[in-house]
């Protein structure tokens, strides 16, 4: 089918090149694909053109039965292009497109605002939380305007803040990634924030050290506009992780501005007091379309190709990891396509790297391919005049069976040196940068320039800029068919050689696999007869032992019972034996009982008499002593009486002085 369209500017159609302008095509296409899996191309068209599409047979353009119309055709109405005629798919909702106006004022226009911000989610570490300044920005303030007073500041979107758990200060990783885009943090727009931030967590599970080179081997910059945020993209048909699933709807009403503190000055500042990234939005972000790999050193090289085989990756699973080290581990080892032992292998020597560290790469725009960012602007922009005739590639590919290229290569991939990195992953060459306006109008279409797969994908279904085909001769264009068709039929040769060699192969080894099924059942046949006979054996030998011992048992237990019965009988004498000598001690205990009751009786009796005796001799003792006293006094009358006085019977001489007795210690 060809479609007939007069070039214009069209009103109501949403850029290629605008934010979520993919997301929202692929929302299109999956509105317009029927149950069965057929794509009505009309509607999808209509709908991602801007214009209606409509049939000279009046049938829809993408169905797989004959119609019977020989037409192949479709026209584009004139009103399509004035306005007059109103496409019906226009009120198609699609979530997550936003506009892409940058002129929004924000809502963080008070203190109030911005406290109650700061309370609610935390920007860095407890100690240094009190360190980083948050302000409100005036009413008419927008996230563009540069700053030419101090003190410096930069603008953070709270929005982006919480989901992607930003922590500040950035990470030198973080810092590096603006700096070599020359971005600001809110110039860099969120889902890229995302593919940064997850690309850390990835590396930090694999004990690896982030690098600018490796990550822009996935990644890379498909166009930059004035006044817009700078978007990263997966590589061409080599995605390491895939788009975050958040739209971030309504984010840019919700900036304040950020600046650091004097007991923070590395927020913003390096040792020497360079910015560590820049401030405010630039003019000139740098349009980088990958890395050259033959400038990444071999361990970085190593980890591209290691990343290359992991499966495609789901961005927010991995943020969702971020602080739990098991289940970031877990993750990465689900989504791994090689075997362990290799994965493995790769982590000791990334650990061994980590100990030994190589030069870090001074400059790492060195490793980058950077465009001039005017070089991909002419080309939407181009205007002509008259009829161009395009192929729909959905009934293209029906017809001719072509089957759109996978988003992720499981096979091991070998990126190539610069000159070639079109077939290689995430390394640009000078083929990514479009050729100019007379190019594309003189030069021949050669083999080694045009892309099917790439035309149809990002020509065809989501621009549909057909200028390069304006002038290209009949001839040429058939001949190009011609070449794709006798390439296709080499493939499909190919393919049904290999088909039939494995085949064979296969063959072969169910051959092997019968034969030694064979020798293992005669094997198996021939031990189980051995085993049934020593089983036999064993069997005979182990009754006629157990009957042996089941007889040495019987008579062993005869004599026991016999044993037991005799000393059943003596145990019955002994035990009558015993009960008349009870009943003898227990009599013997009664009259000691009694004996023992009598004496205790005399004891207390003559206890009583101790006492007496000992209370008369004291009182006999002190008498004597106060009569032998007045007998001194009486035979020595000149003696003091008062020393006289001093003596008494209850002292004792020690060493020629009188001291208190003391009853000697039991």
């Amino acid at each position: 089918m060809v479609i007939l369209r007069e070039l214009d500017e069209n009103e109501g159609r949403i850029s290629a090149s605008s934010p979520g302008y993919f997301e929202w095509a692929r929302q299109v296409r999956a509105h317009y694909t029927r149950a069965n899996g057929v794509l009505n191309s009309r509607g999808f068209y209509s709908e991602l053109w801007g214009f209606d599409v409509g049939s000279s047979s009046d049938s829809d353009s993408d169905s797989d039965s004959s119609s019977g119309s020989d037409s192949d055709c479709v026209i584009i109405s004139p009103s399509s292009f004035t306005g007059k005629r109103k496409n019906p798919c226009r009120d198609l909702v699609v979530a997550g497109y936003t506009p892409v106006t940058m002129e929004v004022p924000s809502k963080y226009t008070s203190a109030e605002m911005v406290m109650s911000f700061r309370k609610a989610v935390r920007l860095t570490e407890s100690r240094h939380e009190e360190s980083i300044i948050t302000e409100p920005v005036r009413e008419d303030e927008f996230v563009f305007f540069k700053n030419g007073t101090p003190p410096d500041y930069f603008y953070l979107y709270t929005g982006v803040i919480q989901p992607l758990n930003l922590w500040l200060p950035f990470t030198s990783f973080e810092a590096e990634m603006l700096r070599v885009l020359n971005v600001a943090p809110t110039q860099l727009h969120p889902n890229s924030w995302a593919f940064v931030k997850a690309f850390e967590v990835m590396c930090l599970g694999f004990e690896l050290v982030p690098s600018i080179g490796v990550f822009f081997c996935f990644y890379h910059i498909k166009n930059l506009k004035p006044q817009t945020m700078v978007s990263l993209s997966s590589q061409p048909n080599h995605r390491l992780m895939s788009l975050y699933a958040s739209n971030f709807k309504g984010f840019k009403d919700s900036f304040f501005r950020v600046r650091s503190s004097d007991q923070l000055p590395d927020l913003m500042y390096d040792e020497i007091g360079d910015p560590l990234f820049p401030f405010y939005w630039t003019d000139n972000p740098r349009l980088i379309k990958g890395t050259i790999f033959e400038t990444l050193s071999d361990f970085e090289q190593d980890i591209v190709h290691f990343l290359d085989s992991f499966a495609l990756m789901d961005t927010a699973d991995i943020l969702r990891c971020e602080g739990n080290s098991e289940a970031l581990t877990e993750y990465l080892q689900r989504m791994r396509t090689i075997s362990n032992e290799e994965r493995l292998a790769f982590l000791a020597k990334a650990r061994q790297q980590k100990t030994n560290p190589a030069a870090g790469v001074a400059d790492p725009l060195r490793q980058l391919q950077v465009e001039e960012a005017g070089v991909k602007e002419g080309r939407s922009k181009r205007k002509h005049d008259g009829r161009i005739p395009v192929e729909i590639p959905g009934k293209a590919a029906a017809k001719e069976g072509v089957v759109p290229p996978l988003k992720k290569q499981k096979t091991e991939k070998t990126i190539q040196p610069a000159g070639d990195a079109d077939k290689g992953k995430g390394v640009a060459s000078s083929s990514s940068q479009p050729p100019s306006q007379d190019a594309d109008a003189d030069a021949p279409l050669t083999w080694s320039s045009f892309d099917p797969f790439d035309f149809i994908e990002r020509g065809v279904t989501m621009v549909g800029d057909m200028t390069r085909f304006t002038n290209t001769p009949t001839a040429d264009l058939r001949k190009k068919a011609l070449e794709y068709e006798v390439k296709g039929t080499l493939l499909n040769y190919l393919l049904t050689n290999r088909q039939e060699q494995e085949v064979q192969e296969a063959k072969q080894k169910v051959k092997t696999v019968d034969d030694n099924l064979a020798d293992i059942e005669k094997r198996y046949t021939e031990t189980k007869t051995k085993l049934e006979a020593d089983i036999k054996k064993l069997r005979d030998s182990q009754e006629s032992e157990a009957e042996r011992l089941k007889k040495e048992y019987e008579d062993k237990l005869a004599k026991v019972k016999e044993s037991y019965a005799a000393s059943e009988t003596k145990l019955k004498e002994n035990a009558a034996a015993q009960d008349e000598v009870i009943s003898k001690l227990s009599k013997e205990k009664d009259a000691a009982v009694f004996s023992v009751g009598s004496l205790g009786e005399e004891k207390e009796r003559l206890e009583t008499d101790v006492k007496e005796l000992q209370l008369y001799a004291a009182n006999q003792y002190e008498e004597g002593f106060a009569y032998a006293l007045e007998q001194v006094k009486l035979l020595f009358p000149d003696l003091d009486a008062k020393r006289l006085a001093e003596a008494d019977a209850m002292n004792q001489i020690i060493d020629g002085k009188l001291v208190p007795y003391v009853p000697p210690s039991e």
